[in-house]
């Protein structure tokens, strides 16, 4: 009880953490991450990308980088 008592411990505290190295030197995870979406979004939508896909872009990309998720998707890393 008394080993318990000192445990300072939080569920909260077992967030994954994605190694830094996966980002390139120098490079924000958001932004490159962004950057890379948009450069797809503009390559599948060459003609602009429609507001609903840009709102939901937007709304996903926020949501990766709140959970700092971006380094979970692999071409948001190597650019």
């Amino acid at each position: 009880m008394k080993i318990a008592a000192l445990a300072d411990f939080s569920l909260d505290e077992l967030r994954y953490e994605y190694p830094r190295e996966l980002v390139p030197a120098g490079r924000h995870r958001p932004r490159t991450c962004a950057s890379l979406t948009g450069a797809g979004a503009h390559k599948r939508w060459p003609a602009g990308v429609p507001r609903n896909m840009r709102d939901k872009i937007d709304y996903e990309l926020a949501l990766i980088a709140d959970l700092r998720y971006e380094s979970y998707f692999s071409p948001c890393t190597t650019s």
